[in-house]
């Protein structure tokens, strides 16, 4: 019976700590990618960790929105 309060409480602290991360890590993701001009649904990638490896991938070299250079105005 021991073994299982033992989970329990162990369960319990992953969970409060995991969720915070994971929502820190989901609002700056977002946070990055709307300064990319991107959208900021890009954030659930911080959700699984193969997939945020192949999102730092494509933000690395992907072509920002906010790079593009305005063609300079004429008065």
């Amino acid at each position: 019976m021991i073994e299982f309060f033992i989970a329990l409480i162990g369960w319990t602290l992953f969970v409060i700590v995991a969720i915070p991360y994971f929502i820190v890590a989901m609002w700056a993701t977002a946070r990055v990618a709307r300064k990319a001009g991107l959208s900021g649904w890009w954030g659930l990638v911080a959700l699984a960790p193969p997939v945020w490896i192949v999102g730092l991938w494509l933000f690395a070299f992907l072509d920002w929105p906010r790079d593009r250079i305005a063609p300079p105005r004429r008065w």
